[in-house]
């Protein structure tokens, strides 16, 4: 999983258009949680992000 998300951001900052990191965070994450087999409804909601402390 790290190696697939190291490959994600070398690609990401090596590219001469560089991708919209919200965009980027979403696709790091759907593939971290396809590798955890985490459901639709696990952790919390973007709009719930700032609220962690």
């Amino acid at each position: 999983m790290i190696g697939g998300i190291r490959q994600a951001l070398i690609g990401a900052l090596i590219s001469e258009a560089r991708p919209d990191p919200e965009k980027l965070t979403d696709e790091i994450w759907a593939f971290i949680a396809g590798a955890l087999r985490l459901t639709a409804g696990a952790g919390i909601g973007k709009n719930e992000r700032d609220k962690v402390a």
